[in-house]
């Protein structure tokens, strides 16, 4: 479960504008809200075109993020989904998590598509 710190660095994140709040959408439960820090590769990074991949590192907190997978109530990667604009400012697109890419005691990093 995430830590006092982490969440106290979110909310910053959140109040300085390097993190946003998205909807997470687990499989077959309700919708939330939850903040995350958002990593889009840049179009440069990728010849010009936007690259589909997006990561979201959200707090590792059942109600307050999400949680690994493996945990009760965990991310199910190809179930659940998350609404994100592809460019800061844009339009919020339901997207579907397919992959954890890191985790530890008070982060999840996810890649939707």
């Amino acid at each position: 479960m995430a830590s006092d710190r982490a969440k106290r660095t979110m909310t910053t994140c959140l109040r300085l504008g390097q993190a946003e709040t998205l909807t997470y959408r687990p499989a077959g439960g309700t919708a939330r809200s939850v903040p995350a820090m958002v990593d889009r590769p840049g179009r440069e990074e990728q010849g010009g075109v936007a690259s589909p991949a997006i990561q979201a590192t959200l707090l590792n907190d059942a109600a307050l993020g999400v949680t690994p997978p493996g945990v009760t109530g965990g991310v199910n990667t190809g179930g659940d989904e998350i609404d994100v604009a592809e460019w800061p400012g844009g339009t919020a697109v339901r997207r579907q998590i397919v992959r954890v890419a890191e985790a530890d005691t008070d982060f999840v990093r996810v890649e939707v598509r």
